[in-house]
């Protein structure tokens, strides 16, 4: 499987991570962006579940607020057509 999706994305793709459940892939994708881009700073949609983990358990439902997340995440607006949404991204901007 993993030799087939490389091959889908050209030589730029060399590897591959498998994981076991959404919240382990989830931290994968975080520290692979953290590692790529050398910044803390995440955008999530603000109503979505991304997972149990202590990183990723922060990225959940941030419409409540959680003085715990901390200060790098930043939650936008889920579209949903059943609810409108509501002003703009929640907090202040990511310093």
């Amino acid at each position: 499987m993993a030799e087939r999706i490389t091959g889908l994305h050209g030589e730029r793709l060399e590897s591959v991570v498998f994981s076991c459940t959404g919240t382990e892939a989830n931290e994968v994708a975080l520290r692979m962006a953290r590692a790529a881009t050398g910044r803390r700073g995440i955008v999530c949609s603000d109503a979505a579940y991304h997972g149990t983990s202590e990183a990723v358990g922060k990225l959940t439902h941030l419409h409540r607020r959680n003085p715990e997340r901390g200060a790098e995440v930043r939650g936008v607006p889920f579209p949903q057509t059943y609810r409108p949404l509501a002003g703009g991204p929640v907090d202040e901007p990511i310093e």
